[in-house]
C-alpha cells in the first residue's frame, strides 16, 4: 500500500514537471517566434536603410554635377561678358578723356584770353 501511494505521488509529481516543463516549452517556442520575428524585422529595416542610403547618394551625386554644371554656365557666362564689360570700361575711360580734354581746352582758351588781354594792355 505505501508503494502504491509513492508511486501515486510521483505519477503526480511526474505529472505536475510535465506541465511545468509543457508551459516552459511553449514559452520558449513563444519567444523563438518572437525572435524570429524580431529578425526578420531589423532585417527589413536595414534593407530599407541601405535603399535610403543609395538614394541620399544618388542625390549628392545629382547635386554636385548640378554643381559643376552651374560652375561651368557662370564661367562661360562670365567669358561671354568680360569683352563686353572691357569694351564698356574703355568707353568711360574715353569719355572722362574727353571731359577732362573739355575742362583743359576750357582752361587753355580763358588763359588764351587772359593773355591777349594782356598783351593789348602792354601795347
Amino acid at each position: 500500500a505505501e508503494r502504491g501511494e509513492l508511486a501515486i505521488r510521483l505519477e503526480q509529481e511526474c505529472r505536475a514537471h510535465a506541465e511545468e516543463v509543457a508551459v516552459v516549452v511553449a514559452v520558449v517556442a513563444e519567444r523563438g517566434e518572437l525572435a524570429m520575428k524580431l529578425e526578420q524585422e531589423r532585417q527589413a529595416h536595414a534593407e530599407e536603410a541601405a535603399l535610403l542610403v543609395s538614394a541620399v547618394a544618388e542625390h549628392g551625386e545629382f547635386a554636385l554635377r548640378l554643381e559643376q554644371e552651374h560652375r561651368a554656365h557662370a564661367e562661360e557666362a562670365a567669358a561671354a561678358v568680360a569683352p563686353r564689360l572691357e569694351v564698356a570700361r574703355m568707353r568711360r575711360e574715353v569719355e572722362e578723356q574727353k571731359e577732362d580734354a573739355r575742362g583743359m581746352a576750357n582752361l587753355l582758351s580763358s588763359q588764351g584770353r587772359a593773355l591777349q588781354s594782356s598783351e593789348a594792355a602792354c601795347r
